[in-house]
């Protein structure tokens, strides 16, 4: 069979496909309707594609927009970002330290990385490379942990033992960032280089990838990069790049479909013709090793799997192999049929979007001479059904109140996984800031808020304070993680008050009757309280005129303020309440 190429776009007119020999030039042109449709049907903005026969690029091309404002026009060479595809990069950069001797995919973590540390200890000390790479670790997705943080790789990797699990290691299939995140780390601390080094060392050059990089900041310097959009439910807007550099090996990979169907190309040759990988290795990442889900809601899909880095089904009672990958205004799609020796990657500037998966079984289905199923109406109602949803029934309900004053809310709360929130005060209403987000805080009852925030698409969350025994405001509860408990942020001491000129505030005589309290700041800074007869008490800050004893649990002092000036101080213990008048 001769292979006859055309590079603008780069295709093959004629090959034999399951031993039939078929014409596809004209597949290529439904493909290219099928695809300026679906872009119109679904809001996309720009769309590249690449499909793979055997060890060939057959058929590259844009469509759409690269840039919508400027209406230029997407190429074959056009940059993306590819998201999660990444992580098969990472199962690859690990299955290469195994292939080389320096790991074994069923040793413990800790004999790696003795400081690899998780909330659960049995998790802890059972954890393997495979386990990280598979998802079932026993951790949910905790993405907001790290989303829109200024955390660094390592800092993200040290905070893992805060996270909660809910449910226990290899029980259950949960998708997650953190544990690639630990594969690249993994990865780094093996080999002495940089996660993004051994990627680009190992498979990006030998492949020839040269197009291929781990920054947007990098991509930005390119001739040819898409920009990333939305559709808010009317029109298209243009996104901020997310650059999470600290997360790379889950997603942060940028390419184009010219270096990506070289990507197709390795996996569904099982690495002929390079020494990256044996064939072996890259049959055992495509090896199912963990349930994903039993049943399919959709006839044509098998229950789904997990490889390493890599989903695998039957799909129309054909093995299928795929990956997809979401970040901010972008969204792809590769997919593999290695029985039937040919592969698909789609990538696009569409935020969230069903397009490249749509595409990606229109082409497959073509490819194996099977009617396409309507996959583009499903998804559409399924939209259409989730945006009449996205009206939240959290209403306010009336006759009730916060139990505080709005201004007693405000303060600095952290979760020590999670990091700190900060809840401002602001012409009588209450802000809540997390991490590079800003939520309104809307009151529904009681202690109950909604936050809501034009910075994370569709993100509207319950928010409820907890009051301490002496009635003041200590927790913020909020549901960042879905499928687990809420997420405790306990109010912490703000630096401001214990800065020595707001102490020196408290300082002074007060007296109860006869008995007399003297309060001065020590030599170190803090405050303390002398009585007559007893010997010097410490007392730190909790809050704005609010402190506690070290050394008395459930014994706290509260001061009054009043024009600016503080006019008396509560001791506060399990026994009473006891109030001193300042008199000097």
């Amino acid at each position: 069979m001769k292979f006859i190429k055309r590079f603008i776009p780069v295709l093959i007119l004629v090959f034999f496909l399951n031993s039939y020999q078929k014409d596809f030039s004209q597949q290529f042109e439904k493909i290219d309707i099928f695809i300026d449709s679906i872009l119109k049907v679904h809001n996309g903005v720009g769309l590249s594609i690449g499909i793979v026969y055997k060890d060939s690029l057959i058929y590259a091309k844009g469509y759409g927009f690269s840039n919508y404002d400027e209406k230029r026009k997407v190429t074959e060479k056009t940059l993306f970002a590819i998201g999660s595809c990444t992580k098969s990069f990472t199962a690859t950069a690990v299955s290469i330290l195994v292939q080389d001797g320096k790991l074994k995919f069923d040793k413990p973590l800790k004999e790696y990385l003795p400081d690899f540390n998780l909330y659960d200890d049995v998790s802890e000390k059972l954890a393997t490379p495979i386990d990280i790479l598979t998802h079932r670790i026993g951790l949910p997705r905790h993405d907001f942990m790290w989303y829109g943080s200024e955390y660094s790789r390592e800092e993200i990797y040290k905070r893992l033992k805060y996270l909660k699990p809910n449910c226990s290691i290899r029980t259950k299939f949960q998708y997650q960032n953190h544990m690639y995140l630990v594969a690249g780390y993994l990865v780094e601390k093996i080999s002495n280089t940089s996660w993004e080094n051994f990627v680009s060392e190992k498979i990006l050059k030998p492949l020839h990838m040269d197009n291929t990089n781990f920054s947007t900041e990098v991509m930005k310097k390119s001739d040819d990069y898409a920009y990333p959009y939305n559709f808010d439910g009317k029109k298209i807007v243009r996104m901020d790049f997310r650059e999470f550099q600290a997360m790379g090996p889950a997603g942060t990979i940028n390419s184009n479909v010219l270096d990506m169907s070289k990507w197709i190309m390795f996996i569904l040759n099982k690495g002929k013709g390079t020494s990256i990988l044996s064939s072996d290795y890259i049959e055992n990442m495509t090896t199912p090793k963990m349930i994903v889900s039993e049943k399919s809601n959709y006839p044509e899909r098998s229950f789904r799997t997990y490889g390493m880095g890599w989903f695998i089904e039957y799909y129309r009672g054909r093995y299928h192999i795929f990956h997809g990958g979401n970040v901010d205004g972008f969204s792809a799609q590769m997919g593999i049929f290695p029985e039937d020796s040919f592969g698909v990657v789609i990538l696009s500037n569409s935020n969230n979007s069903s397009i490249p998966f749509i595409v990606e079984m229109y082409i497959s289905e073509l490819m194996l001479g099977l009617e396409p199923t309507p996959w583009s109406d499903r998804l559409k109602e399924i939209e259409n059904i989730s945006s009449k949803n996205l009206k939240k029934d959290d209403v306010e309900k009336k006759g009730t109140k916060p139990s505080h004053q709005l201004k007693d809310y405000a303060g600095v709360y952290e979760d020590k996984g999670y990091g700190k929130i900060r809840i401002d005060y602001k012409k009588n209403k209450l802000v809540l800031n997390f991490n590079e987000f800003t939520f309104n805080l809307k009151h529904l009852y009681y202690d109950v808020f909604k936050a809501s925030s034009e910075g994370i698409e569709d993100m509207d969350l319950k928010v409820s304070f907890e009051s301490d025994k002496n009635g003041i405001i200590s927790k913020v509860l909020i549901p960042l993680e879905p499928s687990g408990d809420d997420i405790v942020f306990e109010r912490i001491t703000e630096d401001k008050f214990s800065s020595s000129d707001y102490l020196k505030n408290f300082e002074g005589k007060y007296m109860l009757e006869k008995d007399t309290l003297e309060i001065s700041l020590s030599k170190d800074g803090y405050l303390r309280l002398i009585l007559k007869g007893q010997k010097p008490m410490k007392i730190v800050p909790k809050e704005k005129n609010y402190f506690e004893f070290t050394d008395l649990k459930g014994f706290f002092v509260r001061f009054e303020e009043k024009s600016g000036k503080i006019i008396n101080v509560d001791i506060i213990q399990p026994n009473g309440t006891f109030r001193f008048k300042k008199v000097m």
